[in-house]
């Protein structure tokens, strides 16, 4: 039998997260016996949604990449407006409270938590399983349902160069990550008196 939905129906967001922090394998955050907030920010954190719909939009195989220590996000550029709308509204409000929002060729290619991310010739974001254990599985991403039992502890690198929105080049090696699956049943409202702001850029 097949069941037709109606074109508002939501679909849980269903999809893989990459979180790269801004510290090494050493770092105390990383340890278990750590307690409390982690002092250490991130770097970056990559959405990339396998299957679902949300605002009655179609969000299978989008990716978002939140430069968090520039103040930027990336979109595929073969997204539709409507589909950068359903997204942003749907994930920005956990993310930033102002963001500029830039589209650009995305490929993603990580499976089993390892392979490789790209942003044009601007990001590539390199990641791969570590063999550490006992470290944190702690994901800064209030309003995602993670798969905790899918958490693996990885080490990442990030070229970053010649971005529009920042003049400085990055170059990270070595630098702590956890790669997990994550669910989004329905868009988190923003915080009360709180209303993101995202400029868009092509």
């Amino acid at each position: 039998m097949t069941v037709t939905l109606p074109a508002a129906t939501n679909i849980p967001l269903e999809g893989q997260v990459l979180q790269v922090r801004i510290c090494g394998p050493t770092c105390p955050c990383w340890a278990r016996e750590f307690r409390g907030e982690s002092p250490c920010a991130d770097f970056l954190t990559i959405h990339h949604i396998e299957r679902g719909r949300m605002q009655g939009v179609d969000l299978s195989g989008v990716t978002m990449i939140n430069l968090v220590h520039v103040g930027a996000i990336f979109l595929d550029d073969t997204a539709s407006a409507e589909q950068r709308a359903a997204i942003l509204s749907t994930l920005v409000p956990v993310i930033e409270d102002d963001v500029e929002v830039r589209s650009a060729r995305i490929d993603y290619h990580i499976r089993d938590s390892r392979g490789l991310v790209t942003v044009g010739d601007m990001l590539v974001v390199r990641v791969q399983p570590s063999e550490l254990e006992g470290v944190r599985l702690d994901l800064n991403l209030p309003g995602l349902r993670l798969g905790r039992a899918s958490a693996v502890p990885a080490i990442a690198s990030v070229s970053m160069r010649h971005l529009p929105v920042s003049r400085v080049n990055w170059e990270l090696t070595g630098r702590n990550a956890i790669h997990a699956t994550f669910t989004v049943d329905m868009p988190r409202p923003p915080r009360q008196g709180h209303s993101p702001r995202a400029r868009h850029h092509r």
